[in-house]
């Protein structure tokens, strides 16, 4: 197989990108969807939870505390954003 060829099969979007590069987008990535499993399994455990009555996910701060994990997850600001936003300015 032509070196051409190989090179080929690269994923759109990766470019020249070098090994480190792809090294730090799936460290990057890996780390968002940790988080986002973390995040699922306790929304998960506060909707079953029950205290005082109630599912702990009926409790304001523990909304709000969701809600902040959720929107860091989310944010501009994440491993994920960040690494896209670095490759957009490269260009």
């Amino acid at each position: 197989m032509a070196p051409s060829a190989s090179r080929s099969r690269e994923p759109p979007g990766w470019g020249g990108a070098q090994v480190p590069q792809r090294s730090a987008l799936r460290d990057r990535l890996g780390a968002v969807g940790a988080a986002t499993a973390c995040f699922a399994a306790a929304r998960d455990y506060v909707k079953e939870r029950k205290q005082f009555g109630k599912p702990l996910g009926a409790f304001q701060l523990v909304q709000e505390k969701l809600a902040r994990m959720y929107t860091d997850i989310a944010s501009p600001s994440s491993p994920a954003s960040s690494w896209r936003g670095s490759r957009r300015g490269a260009r």
